[in-house]
């Protein structure tokens, strides 16, 4: 696992920001379907939106249900913020 730091813009999704740290998380299909994606959030100081129920469905599916697991590409943010994630 790998301790990620990423600042994030409002009404930005967490597979847009191409940076160093970001560029480590393994995307596959970017819709929230192939849970390739899957991260644990450690903090994210209520910068991203809640789960949907689709990615609550899909996490379930794939054996991540921790509530701190979330799907890199469905996360988006609803203010400017630091989020700090772990590679799964």
């Amino acid at each position: 696992m790998a301790n990620l730091e990423i600042d994030m813009e409002k009404n930005q999704f967490l597979h847009e920001i191409e940076t160093k740290e970001s560029s480590n998380i393994p995307y596959g299909c970017r819709k929230g379907v192939c849970g390739q994606c899957v991260v644990e959030l450690n903090d994210h100081h209520n910068v991203l939106k809640p789960k949907t129920e689709d990615e609550k469905i899909i996490l379930s599916v794939i054996g991540r249900n921790k509530e701190n697991h979330r799907l890199a590409c469905t996360c988006e943010s609803i203010k400017s913020g630091k989020i700090f994630i772990d590679l799964i």
